[in-house]
């Protein structure tokens, strides 16, 4: 891979532009530090559903994220 930014494992190919992809979790700590996140419309059903076990929030595409090493 190229790049050399902390925590990069992906990135986009045209431009160079280095990101970072979490798994999505349980608790909601998807990212690794305070960021908005939004949730594609085809995958928010099994997001809210199966990973985060909350299908009253199904219509939420968007949320803040407080991150993993917020503290």
């Amino acid at each position: 891979m190229m790049g050399c930014g902390f925590k990069v494992n992906f990135f986009y190919v045209e431009t160079c532009e280095e990101y970072w992809i979490s798994g999505c979790k349980k608790g909601g700590t998807d990212a690794l530090y305070p960021t908005s996140i939004e949730i594609d419309d085809d995958v928010r059903d099994e997001y809210w559903t199966n990973i985060r076990r909350k299908p009253q929030s199904k219509g939420i595409s968007r949320l803040r994220d407080i991150g993993k090493y917020s503290n």
